[in-house]
């Protein structure tokens, strides 16, 4: 997943690789890392998107926030719900008034 990051931040920001490195050094210092297995697959219509679901089970996570299209078709997976960027800031800002 973290080379999935890398790509995207590389094609889709043009961001160069050293800040790319930097970068995700910085975020991952403080990210909790999961282990997956493979044993989450055939949900979503992607199958390279089934080690994110996998990965959210895994951490107990609520909420996935991704542009991806393949996983926002299927807006929820075992209680993990799926929101753009937009969704997601939209539904804190009503939760912080």
């Amino acid at each position: 997943m973290i080379a999935e990051i890398a790509d995207t931040l590389n094609a889709k920001m043009e961001w160069e690789p050293q800040r790319i490195s930097t970068s995700l050094r910085i975020y991952l210092e403080d990210a909790v890392h999961i282990q997956i297995t493979g044993k989450i697959a055939g949900v979503c219509r992607d199958p390279n998107d089934d080690m994110v679901i996998e990965c959210a089970v895994e951490a107990g996570a609520t909420v996935i926030v991704t542009g991806d299209k393949d996983l926002l078709s299927l807006r929820e997976y075992r209680g993990i719900r799926m929101l753009t960027a937009r969704e997601f800031v939209e539904e804190f800002s009503r939760a912080e008034s």
